[in-house]
């Protein structure tokens, strides 16, 4: 019931270092990965969704890149990884501090659509790959990101395999979504929200 003129879409605030995007062969080497195509995948700060299932997956797949796993607190999922003894190279974090670093090295991220991480991800001009969305904002999340042609979503008959491979193998398809991502990302959000503020208490002081 509110009108459109009362509604301003600056976007979700995010930290000013994810409105940077830096160089991916300087960031992957300062993490001492090979310079090659890489894959981020996220469960949040609690490790949420099946991560395990989802390297499992690429690992035993054709697909010809590398994957940094982000598992929060779960340190269960951490150990599990790490005991595993993947053939593909594996960077698995735990809880870190360093994720603007992790998008700016990665080609792709794989995550829930919780709305910071695709702010963040947006800002960094990542195409995002949609698992595990909880019912309610985290699907309308993924419905506009899919609409917008910003983001592709693994499903049973659509694994994360099949899209990864397909993201390496065709660049054209790359560089659609990229474009989009463009269109949407909101890197100033925070910036721009304190402006309009000040703009309208400036305004109310006036009278106007």
């Amino acid at each position: 019931g509110i009108s459109k003129e009362k509604l301003v879409p600056l976007g979700i605030p995010i930290r000013p270092g994810f409105a940077l995007k830096k160089d991916k062969a300087e960031q992957r080497k300062l993490l001492n990965i090979p310079d090659k195509k890489t894959v981020l995948i996220m469960g949040g700060s609690m490790g949420f969704g099946n991560i395990f299932r989802y390297l499992s997956e690429i690992e035993n797949s054709d697909v010809d890149a590398q994957v940094i796993t982000v598992c929060g607190n779960n340190r269960s999922m951490k150990s599990k990884i790490d005991e595993a003894g993947f053939k593909k190279n594996i960077l698995n974090y735990g809880y870190t501090n360093n994720i603007s670093q992790l998008m700016d090295a990665a080609d792709c991220i794989v995550t829930k659509p919780g709305g910071i991480t695709v702010s963040e991800a947006l800002a960094k001009e990542l195409p995002i790959i949609i698992i595990n969305p909880i019912p309610g904002q985290e699907d309308r999340n993924s419905e506009f990101l899919l609409n917008c042609g910003a983001a592709f979503k693994c499903t049973e008959t659509c694994p994360i395999s099949e899209i990864i491979y397909n993201f390496i193998n065709y660049p054209e398809l790359v560089d659609s979504v990229i474009e989009n991502v463009r269109r949407l990302k909101k890197p100033d959000a925070a910036k721009n929200l304190v402006e309009f503020m000040g703009k309208v208490a400036r305004e109310r002081r006036a009278g106007l």
